[in-house]
């Protein structure tokens, strides 16, 4: 992922700040192409018209369907799925006439390729686009072409899957249009034609898919169960994730998570570094901000070398189940370094909000057993050997707002990395863990921002967002060089 800097002009740093790059403008991920059929007054207004139809639909279809979309686009059980000739119609390819939401998925390899664009100007009803699950583009006007550039992060070496959502409730049934509008441009006039065989598959109501586990049967992120049999204090049966729509922000929301679970998210063997790190998303202990503050935190470990795990841990209001979630994490991946090619002494936690107070908690609490021991893994030890802490919430809960008193901290304590915002409204946290961690002589590094605010993971746009990665990259790879 690119990272842009601006410059930090009145950044606080204690203990440790440098900083070698030189500030660049943020560049937008995705762009989008239009065309106008004339100049006259009256197709003027009739596009003002459908632009803002467009816009107002698209908003509603971020905050509902955009999480069922990235579960969809990398849905990858072919059994589930469909063949058909794109381009095409229902009635030329013999499917009966439909009225719903259809989606349409193609497999391309791709190798050493930075640049590329998708044009499906020849998907009539065309509503979402998503590359590798990630959405990158929305285009509700049926008669407009539909370019959308793919941000250079998110193209791999080897198989990409282009998803494409279709909403088809206006002509009866369609995708037709010239195949040549049906194509992967790559740049220097070269390109690769989308037309030909691909998979379908009718789309589901939201009840179902909102009870669907996350991302299900993908091979590129293998889920890792914690609990085998009864999840400890739990008194819910195990059942699959739910996700919560979001009104804004481009996130994914989970609640009600019975079954604790990670997500594995492993780099190229040629950058693997043999350490791992499991991401925490935050959410107050109610939800798991998990694509925000998961997902796109793992793929960015990714690309430093570090095997990542976003832990789905046990919200709403489960803090002790919480704890024991993490307790447990800990152990499974140290019993598996071997399979997962790592280091069991190189293995961090980082959290975000209320990510970063259970990552605080496991830090400070490792000597103490959270649950009774099920198997040899809970002989394993769960103490983290570097802890990250961005804008982590509730360090703060001791008389006159001093540290939180279930946090033990001695020199037994990880070396922890720690960065907020003075404008945050949980800043003080940080502040006050910082000056526990430097009391009790545990090395911390902390990186305190005047502005930023709160929630904004890694996402460009944000001062605080654009300079944590960096700074927090430099510090994991000095310590798990030490």
């Amino acid at each position: 992922m690119r990272l842009n800097l601006n410059p930090l002009i009145g950044f606080l740093s204690i203990l440790t700040f440098s900083l070698g790059c030189q500030p660049q403008q943020p560049e937008s991920d995705t762009k989008m192409s239009s065309s106008k059929n004339d100049n006259s007054s009256m197709s003027k207004i009739f596009d003002a018209f459908w632009e803002k139809w467009t816009e107002e639909i698209q908003e509603k279809d971020r905050g509902l369907n955009d999480p069922l979309g990235s579960w969809a686009s990398l849905d990858l059980d072919d059994s589930a799925w469909g063949t058909m000739e794109l381009p095409n119609n229902w009635e030329d390819a013999g499917l009966p006439d439909l009225d719903g939401i259809v989606w349409f998925r193609k497999e391309v390899n791709l190798s050493d390729i930075s640049e590329a664009t998708v044009n499906l100007s020849a998907v009539d009803d065309a509503d979402s686009t998503y590359f590798n699950g990630i959405p990158i583009g929305s285009n509700l006007v049926w008669d407009r072409p539909r370019t959308y550039v793919v941000p250079e992060h998110i193209i791999k070496n080897g198989k990409n899957i282009i998803t494409v959502r279709v909403h088809d409730n206006i002509r009866g049934g369609g995708i037709w249009g010239d195949p040549n509008l049906l194509r992967l441009d790559l740049g220097n006039n070269k390109s690769i034609s989308l037309a030909g065989e691909w998979k379908y598959k009718i789309g589901l109501d939201f009840k179902e898919m909102t009870t669907q586990p996350f991302i299900p049967n993908n091979p590129n992120y293998p889920t890792t169960f914690l609990w085998p049999d009864e999840v400890p204090g739990e008194n819910e049966a195990k059942h699959a994730p739910v996700i919560q729509p979001v009104t804004a922000g481009n996130d994914i929301w989970l609640t009600d998570v019975t079954n604790p679970a990670l997500i594995v998210f492993e780099p190229e063997a040629s950058v693997n570094n043999g350490a791992g790190v499991i991401v925490c998303p935050g959410g107050s202990y109610n939800i798991l901000a998990i694509k925000n503050e998961g997902y796109e935190i793992a793929e960015w470990l990714n690309q430093l070398g570090f095997t990542a795990f976003v832990l789905q841990y046990r919200v709403p209001d489960k803090r002790a189940g919480a704890l024991n979630d993490i307790q447990r994490a800990i152990r499974i991946v140290r019993s598996k370094a071997d399979i997962w090619k790592l280091e069991p002494d190189k293995l961090g936690i980082i959290g975000f909000s209320a990510g970063g107070s259970l990552c605080a908690r496991a830090s400070t609490l490792f000597s103490k057993d959270s649950y009774t021991k099920i198997d040899h893994i809970d002989t394993l030890s769960c103490r983290p050997d570097f802890t990250l802490l961005i804008y982590p919430a509730y360090l703060d809960r001791g008389v006159n707002r001093s540290l939180t008193p279930e946090l033990s901290i001695d020199t037994n304590t990880p070396p922890m990395f720690i960065f907020a915002t003075a404008d945050d409204r949980v800043g003080n946290s940080s502040l006050v863990m910082t000056t526990a961690l430097r009391d009790a002589k545990v090395p911390v590094e902390l990186h305190f921002l005047p502005s930023g605010g709160h929630g904004y993971g890694l996402r460009p746009g944000n001062i605080a967002g654009e300079t944590w990665p960096n700074l927090a990259e430099r510090w994991m790879k000095k310590i798990i060089a030490d």
